[in-house]
This record gives structure tokens, sequence and C-alpha cells, in this order.
């Protein structure tokens, strides 16, 4: 009886640190310092009331949400963001319909490939990505592509930090800066090079896909054939040189203005 008792008391023992190990195997993600001092946590329209909400958990973004006023109803698409062995997930559901992007990171915690799995209904397809980076952390080119067709190469020009130009979808797009420091790390409201998909989006401002533009942009300019458009912006800093407001005026007149909050 007493060896019997042993045993059991053997195996419960090797059995809790198995557990244990299993936990152990669940390692934190180490994440780059990008994004000094304040982190973004809204931005809003001041014409609808659109607006993106960011929430962090431990200085890590953990859930974004996407808010549209409908027939006096508040609409809420939310992505919620999961950091686990090396790995980052954001995922989002509605209904029967998903999407999860995961992405793998270097030992610098930048991402350099992600699978974009989409559901709707009855389909599932998978996009994948890969990115590289310069030497100073800065993303300066992206493939996209889904299975079983050619990957698409987006090349990012930049200087000192900024974003010059890059193409994508046979559209080319350029940009000049004012002399204004980018705290806080913010992308334009009609950014180009990550509105692939809501997910690279999510995942910039996660720090996971390279520093910020050194500077705040004063235009984007896109062609696309004969077609051109061009978009201005104009910003109200506040008393610690973050972003109050800005105010995007395109080259037919329109106007429209956007307030952020930083905690």
């Amino acid at each position: 009886m007493k060896n019997l008792f042993v045993i059991g008391l053997t195996l419960v023992i090797c059995a809790g640190f198995t557990a244990c190990g299993n936990d152990d195997d669940k390692q934190e993600v180490t994440l780059p310092t990008i994004f000094e001092g304040k982190r973004i946590t809204q931005c809003e329209s001041t014409a609808n009331g659109y607006r993106n909400a960011y929430s962090y958990s431990n200085g890590k973004l953990i859930s974004y949400s996407e808010y549209e006023i409908s027939n006096k109803e508040t609409i809420e698409d939310k992505y919620t963001i999961d950091y686990e062995n090396n790995q980052v997930r954001i995922s989002w559901k509605d209904g029967n319909d998903s999407e999860i992007c995961t992405y793998s990171l270097n030992e610098n915690g930048f991402a350099t490939s992600a699978i974009l799995v989409t559901k709707e209904d009855e389909d599932v397809w998978n996009t994948h990505y890969t990115f590289e980076y310069d030497a100073n952390g800065y993303l300066i080119q992206i493939t996209e592509g889904n299975d079983g067709e050619e990957p698409e190469i987006i090349e990012i020009e930049r200087n000192d930090g900024d974003v010059l130009s890059f193409s994508y979808d046979d559209s080319q797009y350029t940009y000049t800066y004012t002399s204004n420091i980018n705290k806080g790390g913010i992308l334009p409201v009609d950014n180009g090079w990550l509105n692939m998909e809501a997910e690279l989006h999510i995942a910039y401002y996660a720090g996971i896909l390279g520093k910020p533009t050194k500077h705040l942009i004063a235009s984007q300019k896109d062609k696309f054939g004969y077609r051109s458009n061009e978009e201005t912006y104009e910003y109200e800093l506040d008393a610690d040189k973050y972003v109050k407001s800005c105010t995007i005026t395109d080259n037919k007149g329109d106007v429209s203005s956007y307030n952020y909050t930083f905690k």
C-alpha cells in the first residue's frame, strides 16, 4: 500500500511538472519600443461621429474598434489582439464571417510574415504577406498574395524615416511633410501603404510593423492613369505637441476634420 501511495504521489507530481512545462511553453512576446510617450486612444470624425478606438493593457494594444453611427444606432466592428509564442494574432468575427491574421516576429519584435484567413459564409481563402525593414527599423517592402496567385510587391521609398513614395494596385503615391515631429506615431486617416487590410493598420499601431514616419504628413498625392487626387493636411497641436486635430482638404475642395486623443 505504501509503495502504491508513493507511485501515485510521484505520478501527480510529474503531471504537475508537465502542466507547468506546458504553461512555460507559452512565452511572452517582447515588443520593440517604437511609440514613446503617449499612445493614440481615439481618432474621431467631426462630421459623422465615425471613430476608431484603441485599448491597451500593460503597454500592448489589445483591441481596436471602428464605430459608425447609422440611423441613430452605433455599430461597432471590433478586433482583438493576442500575443503568444513570438506571434501576434488579430481576430475579427461577425456572425459566420471572420478574419484571423497571424504575424510571425523576428528577434527585434517586427513582423516578417503573416497569413490572413478570411471566411465569408462557406468561402475561405488565405492572403499571405511578407515584410522587410531597413537597418533603422523602417518598413520598406510588403509582398501580398492569395493562394495560387503571383504576389504583388509594394516597395516603400523613404528618406530619413519619412515615406516619399510607393506604388500599389497600379496607383502611385507621393508624400510631403511638415517640420513637426510625429509624436504618437499617427498614420494619415486616408493612409496609403497600410490600407490594404484593416489588420495591417492594427498591426502598425501594435508596434510590429516598423517605426512610424518621423514627421507629420503635409500632403498625399495618388495617381492612377490620367486620374489624380491630392490631399493636404493641417494640424492643431496640444501643449505637448501631440496632434489635437487634423483638417484634410482635397483638390476638389472637400474638407474633413478629425480629433485625436492620446493617453
